[in-house]
């Protein structure tokens, strides 16, 4: 899924407009900080879904930065601070199942 279809997928998803700058800043650091964690060069259509998630956690976040808890009346809100920790048991999942090491097969001849 490119940025375009990133970009879109989120403005269906949580009615944004006008905040494509933005979101285009917020789709690229969530990708850099998974591709990070996977080690590859490009976000696999199979984690996308990740980049979509986490961007519209951080993008609802943006002037609250840091906040750890708020409330009002009997509403309260708490910040987590990594927003790709929920994905972190599917991240690992990827890791697993696309790792280079780990088992493999001798022969001997």
């Amino acid at each position: 899924m490119d940025n375009d279809d990133v970009l879109q997928r989120i403005k269906d998803i949580a009615g944004f407009e006008d905040s494509d700058t933005t979101l285009k800043a917020v789709i690229e650091l969530i990708k850099a900080r998974l591709l990070n964690l996977i080690d590859a060069d490009k976000v696999p259509d199979e984690l996308s879904y990740i980049v979509v998630d986490a961007s519209i956690s951080r993008f609802n976040r943006i002037s609250d930065e840091g906040k750890t808890s708020s409330g009002e009346n009997e509403v309260s809100a708490t910040w987590q601070v990594d927003d790709l920790a929920p994905f972190l048991d599917d991240i690992d999942r990827w890791n697993v199942k696309h790792s280079t090491t780990g088992k493999g097969k001798v022969r001997f001849l």
